[in-house]
Order: structure tokens, then sequence, then C-alpha cells
């Protein structure tokens, strides 16, 4: 657990040192944050986050702050950076949700304890108090199975292709970088297309009853607008 935190402090260090040497990306997080102490604070949030969802995954207790976290959650608060899911006091996912798959990316491939489908990403964000990137998680899923379920419509106001989970904010969903993304390998990383994260996503599959891996499917106009580009 230390040294996947050293990790992440890293990964913090050099999004802070790209923030101060690269004037366009400055800008652009300062923007969207209000200045570096806000970008920093942002990136702090995330930091916890997943090291919430570490802990969750190896079955350790919780940190005070996810502990506070899942607190406010209960109370009703939002507890996630963009989802725009109210966060329920409890929750309960469809089983269904499990043949959406999570592709690991090379170094979390051996990792036993890493969410293999949606349903288990589900439960990992339960378990780490994470409960508005849960249900997120489970609005986008169960609205795909709903559109897999009715079948093609013709409509042009869906879009299909290749989507991502986002550990940051829960959002599952075509990314916004989308016409970039090839079709296996995790390079490009998806770029949330909800909070504009791309250092937290991996790709995920979608596999139908016999077994065929089939694209994901969204109408556009429930498509989230993202905030920016992730850096």
């Amino acid at each position: 657990m230390l040294a996947y935190r050293a990790k992440l402090d890293v990964w913090l260090r050099e999004k802070l040192e790209r923030f101060d040497a690269e004037p366009s990306v400055g800008a652009k997080q300062a923007a969207k944050h209000g200045d570096r102490a806000g970008y920093e604070a942002h990136l702090r949030s995330q930091v916890e986050a997943k090291c919430a969802a570490e802990r969750a995954k190896l079955g350790l207790p919780r940190s005070d702050a996810s502990a506070v976290r899942k607190g406010e959650a209960e109370a009703g608060g939002d507890g996630a950076e963009g989802g725009g899911t109210e966060a329920p006091t409890s929750l309960s996912f469809d089983a269904r949700i499990a043949s959406v798959k999570v592709e690991p990316k090379d170094d979390e491939d051996s990792d036993a304890n890493f969410p293999r489908n949606l349903h288990n990403a589900a439960e990992l964000f339960a378990a780490a108090g994470m409960l508005s990137q849960a249900a997120q998680l489970h609005d986008c899923s169960t609205r795909l199975l709903s559109l897999l379920s009715a079948g093609p419509t013709g409509r042009q106001s869906q879009r299909i292709g290749r989507a991502c989970i986002c550990w940051s904010c829960g959002h599952v969903g075509l990314p916004s970088n989308a016409s970039s993304v090839v079709e296996s390998g995790a390079t490009p990383p998806g770029v949330c297309a909800a909070c504009g994260e791309n250092a937290q996503t991996n790709f995920v599959r979608v596999v139908s009853e016999d077994g065929t891996v089939v694209p994901w499917i969204e109408d556009a106009e429930r498509a989230p607008r993202p905030e920016g580009q992730g850096e």
C-alpha cells in the first residue's frame, strides 16, 4: 500500500510540474479549478479516492478521509467530482452489468484484486464509500443494457464505439477522444467524457450472452459534456 501511495504521489508531483512548466497546461487547469491551489486540491482528492479503492481491493480498513467521504455520501452529499448522480444511502447492482468487462492495463493484468467487470467495479466503489461513483457507474451501465435490449433504432443520435470507465468520477461511456481510440490496447488512454480524466481510466468491452463482443452504445444527447481534456 505504501508503494502504491508513493506511485500516486509521483503522479501528483508530475502533474504539478507540468502545470508550472507548461503555460498552456497551467492556464487550462487554472481556468478549470480556479488556480494552482485548486488544481492541487483536485489532484489530492483523486489520490485519496484511488487509495480508498486500493484499500478496498486489499481488504484493508478505510482511512479517516474515506470514512468521512462515506459519511457525507450517506448523508446525501454528492461525494463525486462532476458525476451529477445523487449518492443513495444504499445500493444494489444489476447482476447483468457483469457482462461488461474491464480491461486491465499491463501492470494490472496479474493483480488478483483488479475488478474484472463493472459489477466488481461497482462493489469496489461501494466498499470504498464512493457511493456517488457507484451510482454513476450503475446508471451508465443499465442505460447501455436498455439500449442493447431495444436493439438498433437507426437513430442518428445514438453513438457506438469503445468505452472506458473512470475511477475518479464513476462514469462509463464513450471517451471524449473516441475518434482517436484504437480497437485494442491501452494507448492512447480514454479521456473521461464526464470529468476529463485520462490517467485513471480503463477501457471496457461488452460481452453478449453468446460470448461475442459488441460495441458500447449510448444516446448522444445524454452524453456528458466534458469539462476539458485530462492532462
